[in-house]
């Protein structure tokens, strides 16, 4: 991807996605590289799919994109942050669906402000990965799958300051 820093993996997997979405759901990784982003290991590549729960994702049913996957330090409960079905309104709550019982204590005013102004992407977390999925809309560059790793990367570093700060 034009820099030392990544190094091109298989296609193959595993994902992490696969034990979350619906069987149905088609998705198929064209290219991955692995790295680092913010001292966090990451898989991120290029991707299509067709598969209507990743709507809440993408915005798109059915596309091409990129993805980021963020190898986090400890495992996290179960959580999701997605595209409400009718987006409308500018509040995080008119936008969004938090997902987990744990998501009233680590989704917290910054990283909610972060997602209504689209710094940040929608993300679910199964064990310690946190994933997220970007529609592109025009030919994908590196610097796309660079972007989304970055922003994921900023997401799972929110996530864990919130974690730390929660009294056990």
């Amino acid at each position: 991807m034009g820099s030392q820093q990544w190094q091109r993996i298989g296609i193959d997997g595993p994902w992490p996605w696969t034990t979350v979405l619906p069987q149905t759901a088609v998705i198929t990784v064209e290219s991955a590289w692995s790295g680092w982003v913010d001292s966090l290991a990451v898989k991120a590549g290029k991707l299509t799919w067709s598969a209507p729960s990743l709507s809440r994702m993408t915005g798109k049913p059915d596309g091409a994109g990129v993805f980021a996957s963020i190898r986090l330090p400890h495992p996290l409960p179960p959580l999701a942050v997605h595209l409400r079905a009718e987006s409308a309104g500018k509040t995080f709550d008119d936008r969004f669906d938090s997902k987990g019982d744990a998501a009233p204590e680590l989704i917290g005013e910054v990283l909610r402000i972060v997602h209504v102004d689209n710094t940040v992407p929608p993300w679910t977390i199964t064990g310690e990965e946190l994933y997220a999925f970007a529609a592109v809309n025009e030919p994908i560059r590196p610097r796309h799958i660079q972007d989304l790793a970055q922003r994921a990367a900023w997401v799972a570093q929110l996530l864990l300051i919130e974690h730390n700060r929660t009294p056990a």
